[in-house]
């Protein structure tokens, strides 16, 4: 009646003919041209009383509650029917305040979420930036403490911590720079000693050279001019008495001995071959000299031939292969030595070794090894090193490395 059109349109959609939406288009009315068959009818004529959601002939949803009619003669079902959404309108609506409260309310816990976390865990980012800061190195950083509940005894505990480790690093770092000041101190002890060492060292092989040469300078000389004398007094003596003479010949003997003592003193005090032929004839001389006095056999190894240091050099690495052989004589009870000298492009190396009864670990570190302890500083003047390799009954090996310096190695 409201909207015919509209009304016939969606019967039409539901499949009515064009006689029966002519028929209602003409009376302007449906009632007994229109059949009604739906869900709600068909269940009535089922003698069914019952009220539910169906579709009704427009096949719109609908509230729809139906019963059979009992008349007699009559086949008739009763129907009340209101659209869906017009019946439930006020409960849609209901729904829809209560999802928008809902969303509201939801919105507001969100929010009020943020504030409280927010609340909650600035104070712990804030302690967490000043532990970072702390752990890097920032002693001065302490935590602000805005409140008294556990966050709050969290940063006073934390402050509390900070202080004792700034109290122990400080004491620490204090205690670190005395040991370094003291570290210093000793290393330019221990400098000053070394170079005191060298400086005495050295002092001493000049003052060796200048002994040895005042010796051999004045009294070889004098033992040479009083010999010649006596030689020529002898043969003045030789033709008047006889036993002048031969007193004569006994006192040149002396004078012969004397000079041979005299050399020998200016050997060990300073062998001439190490100055005059350089330090490897002076090795060659020193282990004929050790195998004649001693009687100990030696084998000696130089490679190349001729090898060249500088004086203090050679010096050192002399005094020590000397040292060396004196303590073979003195404590190893050896009947062979075996001496290898070589030079390469990494430096100098010299190895001496014995069979006798082999140096102990004690005898190596014993404190009142002033002869190691001399080859030692030797050694480590010039940047070298010396080891000592001993084996109970086997042996002793000395073993020197001087690095690259001026090596001259002549073919």
């Amino acid at each position: 009646i409201e909207e015919p059109d509209r009304y016939l349109a969606q019967i039409s959609r539901q499949g009515y003919g064009t006689n029966v939406l002519d028929a209602i288009r003409t009376h302007h009315t449906s009632v007994m041209l229109q059949d009604v068959r739906t869900d709600a009818v068909a269940a009535a004529f089922r003698g069914e009383t019952d009220t539910r959601i169906v579709r009704d002939y427009r096949g719109v949803r609908v509230l729809s509650s139906f019963t059979p009619l009992h008349i007699p003669g009559l086949h008739w079902v009763l129907l009340a029917e209101i659209d869906e959404l017009e019946a439930f309108r006020s409960v849609y609506q209901l729904r829809e305040q209560l999802i928008l409260s809902g969303l509201i309310l939801m919105l507001f816990a969100i929010i009020l979420g943020f504030i409280i976390s927010g609340t909650m865990t600035r104070p712990i980012d804030a302690l967490a930036r000043v532990s970072e800061q702390f752990g890097r190195g920032d002693f001065r950083r302490r935590a602000k403490i805005s409140s008294e509940d556990e966050i709050g005894r969290l940063g006073a505990t934390f402050n509390t911590m900070a202080e004792k480790i700034t109290s122990h690093t400080q004491r620490l770092e204090d205690e670190i720079r005395e040991r370094r000041r003291a570290q210093e101190g000793l290393q330019r002890s221990r400098q000053q000693f070394r170079n005191l060492s060298r400086h005495l060292q050295g002092a001493r092989e000049e003052e060796r050279k200048s002994v040895a040469r005042e010796i051999h300078d004045d009294l070889g000389q004098r033992l040479t001019l009083h010999k010649l004398q006596l030689t020529l007094l002898q043969q003045d003596l030789s033709t008047v008495d006889t036993a002048l003479g031969a007193r004569c010949t006994v006192m040149a003997g002396e004078i012969d001995a004397t000079i041979q003592s005299v050399k020998r003193i200016i050997s060990q005090l300073r062998p001439g071959v190490l100055d005059d032929l350089g330090l490897t004839a002076a090795i060659e001389w020193q282990t004929e000299e050790f195998q004649r006095h001693t009687g100990i056999p030696c084998v000696s190894r130089i490679t190349p031939p001729d090898i060249r240091l500088d004086p203090e050099r050679s010096t050192a690495l002399f005094r020590i292969f000397q040292e060396t052989l004196t303590n073979v004589a003195r404590h190893a009870g050896a009947d062979r030595v075996d001496i290898t000298l070589s030079a390469d492009a990494t430096g100098i190396t010299m190895e001496i070794s014995d069979n006798g009864c082999g140096i102990s670990a004690a005898a190596i570190e014993q404190p009142a090894s002033f002869g190691l302890m001399g080859m030692r500083e030797r050694a480590s003047y010039f940047g070298g090193s010396i080891r000592f390799d001993g084996t109970p009954g086997e042996g002793t090996r000395v073993m020197v490395h001087f690095p690259q310096t001026t090596v001259d190695m002549a073919s």
